[in-house]
């Protein structure tokens, strides 16, 4: 099954669970800096982490306004199949021990990069011109997030 195939209300479930992924990573990447030694980086990851915690409480606003069934629950077994496809940098383990600058921006660069192209594919078969803006606004704010880590160099 694809994205082409689910429900708005599905959709919008899947978008929910890609920004709470988004979350984590940036959180486990937070947790592996050196805080004391890069301050600046620690508080970029912080305010990545803030803004994707808008992105899920924006899709959460917009997903009340979408009549889904009362009783209605997703295949977790096929979320999580549609999120490691769309999102090959969840799975990408970190490497051990500390993360540099280097390697939190291409771990920020790969996830942004990730997100957004799963945006525009939400926007390209959306099934209608509201939602359709919604997920356009959405990819745009996360392509406003690449290059930012790497910019601070």
């Amino acid at each position: 099954m694809d994205v082409k195939e689910l429900s708005l209300c599905e959709r919008l479930l899947l978008c929910r669970r890609a920004e709470r992924g988004c979350i984590s990573r940036f959180r486990e990447a937070l947790d592996r800096i050196d805080g004391a030694a890069d301050p600046e980086l620690g508080r970029t990851l912080q305010e990545l982490i803030y803004e994707e915690q808008d992105h899920a409480e924006a899709i959460r606003r917009f997903q009340e306004g979408v009549p889904c069934p009362l009783v209605w629950r997703m295949d977790m077994d096929l979320l999580e199949s549609l999120l490691a496809r769309h999102f090959p940098s969840f799975r990408e383990p970190l490497p051990p021990g500390g993360l540099d600058r280097t390697g939190i921006a291409r771990l920020v660069e790969s996830v942004e990069r990730d997100s957004s192209r799963f945006y525009r594919l939400m926007e390209e078969n959306a099934p209608d011109v509201v939602s359709r803006r919604f997920f356009r606004e959405m990819a745009e704010g996360e392509e406003a997030h690449q290059g930012r880590v790497s910019a601070q160099e």
